[in-house]
């Protein structure tokens, strides 16, 4: 949202961002005909609690 509203992101937003869109990638890279053998990617910290 911050960079839609032309804000920057402080570098631990930044680090947070792309934990989460790697994460993303990750998931959408995942195999599913395989379940329920499916190895899952750990969530980054970003998405913890």
């Amino acid at each position: 949202l911050k960079l839609r509203a032309g804000r920057s992101l402080t570098p631990e937003e930044t680090a947070k961002l792309n934990a989460v869109l790697d994460y993303i990638d990750d998931l959408n890279a995942l195999d599913i005909s395989k379940a329920p053998e499916i190895s899952w990617p750990e969530a980054p910290l970003a998405l913890a609690g």
